[in-house]
């Protein structure tokens, strides 16, 4: 295994722990005979789990969070693209949750899991993880994208609220998500002014040590979006699995060394992390950011840390 820095090395510690324990999932061939039907469907900003073992395993660490509920009302949850839907199902079954899902495609596997849990599942017929790119959209010709796609969310709550106003599972195969993440809280637009979030993200490694590094262990990878989402979220790695157990199939590439991070690049080859990500309850309080101020320390971040080369 190799070992950046600190930040890096909490990853790759994990990843040992899980390999040498047993507790490393092998895939399974359990759906291989849908791979075709898979394969035909739009992979744009799509990525779900085709391992029964690890989407279990997945599914009972999202459920021990889940549980732990803030009070007796359960919480608005949302999955996003669930593509065979394993993960889906292994809550459903486990909780009392029902569960909104956000799917683009004509998907046979939902249609399945909708028929046994009938009313449970509230079915959008849109790429949640695409926001990003509606938002634009809209913002080209004024549009009404986001907030049709975002109406069944229900009217937006503060965010300062004891509990989280919803909680989203999904696996991110890029950081456009991420980065729409911070720019919907900074411009108070979209999918954050809906409340304070709580996400189970299935992320690189190398998206992972993005977003999570500190300023003087992990310098390198410590950026500008690094700083917004920190301020805006806080972030826990819960478990690892590997790459194999995840559709699309990832493209084996060899690295060179002179790919820049290339430790990481290796890594992303191997491995996927399940990430808590819950927005920060006090930071919208008198002695911190206000409403106002977001789109200045936006503007003050962006400009104090771009690098620039002569």
């Amino acid at each position: 295994m190799i070992y950046l820095k600190k930040n890096v090395c909490t990853l790759s510690k994990l990843v040992f722990k899980c390999t040498c324990h047993g507790q490393f999932y092998s895939t399974s061939k359990n759906i291989s005979e849908n791979l075709k039907s898979l394969k035909k469907l739009k992979h744009t900003e799509n990525m779900f789990v085709v391992d029964n073992d690890v989407a279990k395993d997945i599914s009972d660490t999202i459920c021990t969070h889940l549980t732990r509920s803030y009070d007796s009302k359960l919480i608005k949850l949302i999955e996003a693209n669930p593509g065979v839907c394993l993960i889906t199902r292994h809550i459903l079954e486990k909780t009392n949750n029902n569960i909104h899902v956000f799917e683009n495609n004509n998907n046979e596997f939902l249609a399945a899991v909708h028929s046994v849990f009938g009313n449970r599942i509230n079915i959008t017929k849109s790429n949640f993880l695409l926001l990003w790119k509606y938002g634009y959209q809209d913002r080209m010709d004024y549009g009404d994208r986001i907030s049709k796609i975002l109406s069944g969310l229900g009217t937006p709550q503060p965010w300062n609220l004891e509990r989280p106003s919803f909680q989203i599972i999904a696996a991110l195969p890029s950081r456009k998500f991420l980065n729409y993440l911070i720019y919907s809280f900074m411009f108070q637009t979209g999918l954050m002014t809906y409340g304070r979030p709580e996400f189970y993200l299935l992320l690189q490694p190398s998206v992972f040590t993005r977003y999570s590094s500190k300023p003087i262990i992990g310098e390198m990878y410590y950026k500008t979006q690094t700083i917004l989402f920190q301020t805006i979220f806080d972030l826990e790695l819960l478990k690892t699995y590997p790459r194999t157990a995840f559709f699309p199939l990832q493209s084996l590439k060899s690295t060179s060394k002179f790919v820049r991070f290339k430790e990481l690049k290796e890594l992303d080859n191997k491995f996927m992390v399940l990430v808590k990500v819950t927005g920060r309850k006090n930071l919208l309080e008198k002695e911190d950011l206000t409403i106002d101020l977001l789109k200045p320390f936006w503007y003050f971040v962006k400009h104090h840390t771009l690098s620039h080369y002569k």
